[in-house]
């Protein structure tokens, strides 16, 4: 326990991470992650094919809800494929700030 509160103090004093962060981290705590591939609505199951359904993706659903707001305040773009490299962008930028806030020390 003393060599896990001197790992604490170490990382808090360089300032890396907050103390109850890394506290959680190295006592086993899972965070959970955002990625580009998770699905944005839970699976569901189609009975006449026989097949699961995945829907679309967190990065899709993002994307669409930041072109919406693009569209609702009138945006201006030179074409629609700016506006949606812009929010496919944007969407990816957002999913990286979730991933890593869920998990500031693991990168992704």
């Amino acid at each position: 326990m003393r060599l896990l509160c001197t790992m604490v103090r170490s990382i808090v004093q360089s300032e890396i991470v907050d103390a109850k962060i890394c506290l959680d981290i190295l006592l086993g705590k899972q965070y959970m992650s955002t990625r580009r591939s998770d699905s944005a609505f839970p699976i569901g199951y189609n009975r006449d094919t026989d097949s699961l359904i995945e829907g679309m993706t967190k990065r899709e659903y993002f994307a669409i809800m930041i072109m919406q707001g693009y569209t609702t305040a009138n945006a201006k773009f030179e074409d629609e494929y700016q506006k949606a490299r812009l929010s496919v962008a944007e969407a990816d930028a957002l999913i990286d700030i979730l991933a890593y806030e869920a998990n500031p020390l693991k990168p992704e």
